[in-house]
């Protein structure tokens, strides 16, 4: 089970569709940055 066993809360009853939206504006925006980091490093490698 997932959610909170001790309690016996399933995730609907924990998270809705707006804690879903603001954790994946969160991984999108740590994406981008990953991105971002990702290509100045490997341009720093080129030369």
């Amino acid at each position: 089970m997932y959610g909170d066993e001790e309690a016996n809360v399933s995730p609907d009853e924990l998270y809705d569709s707006k804690d879903a939206e603001e954790a994946l504006n969160y991984a999108d925006y740590t994406y981008k940055l990953v991105l971002k980091l990702y290509r100045e490093i490997s341009s720093v490698d080129d030369h």
